[in-house]
């Protein structure tokens, strides 16, 4: 079959990718946004495994800065609630390049696990939707696992951390929950 022919039936399909290291990863898809960042779902080329890609947006060094203290704290805490940096990379933008935001001069690019069952929003919602609520076993079981991550910050050595806050959006459900 021709080229062309296969451009014009739509055989040939392109992705969005980014490489991070020595990875190559598609971009799925954008799994929400917030004040100074968004997240994709991306997927591993060689793996097929899923991630979740938080970018960035650095419009100076400064910014820089700050997104490289962001990761170099997930990557000095290791605790099950929470969400750990599977790698990162700091990428210079162009004028061509795949921005977020065309003012900044590069993205901050955080791999992290994807919790495939959503934040603790999605479950407040999803209980909103049924009309029903958390239980208050559940709820302690929530508050108990957020307390612990946030301690494992706050006991830091040689400095501890503070998190200015703690959206429900910003939970992940798992089996523990992540901060």
């Amino acid at each position: 079959m021709s080229l062309w022919s296969r451009l014009t039936m739509g055989c040939i399909c392109s992705r969005d990718n980014v490489h991070i290291g020595d990875r190559l990863f598609y971009i799925r898809q954008r799994l929400g946004d917030g004040g100074f960042s968004v997240v994709d779902l991306i997927e591993e080329s060689r793996s097929h495994k899923v991630y979740a890609l938080k970018r960035i947006p650095c419009h100076s060094r400064e910014d820089e800065q700050v997104a490289e203290r962001e990761v170099e704290y997930m990557l000095s805490v290791q605790h099950p609630n929470l969400v750990p940096c599977d790698g990162h990379m700091l990428m210079s933008l162009t004028s061509t390049g795949p921005a977020l935001n065309r003012s900044a001069i590069s993205e901050m690019l955080i791999i992290m696990p994807y919790y495939w069952k959503g934040s603790l929003q999605n479950e407040i919602e999803a209980l909103h939707r049924k009309e029903q609520l958390m239980t208050e076993r559940r709820v302690l079981r929530v508050f108990r696992a957020v307390c612990e991550g946030l301690k494992a910050l706050h006991t830091l050595l040689p400095t501890a951390l503070a998190h200015r806050y703690v959206y429900q959006s910003e939970i992940t459900r798992m089996k523990y929950y992540a901060v």
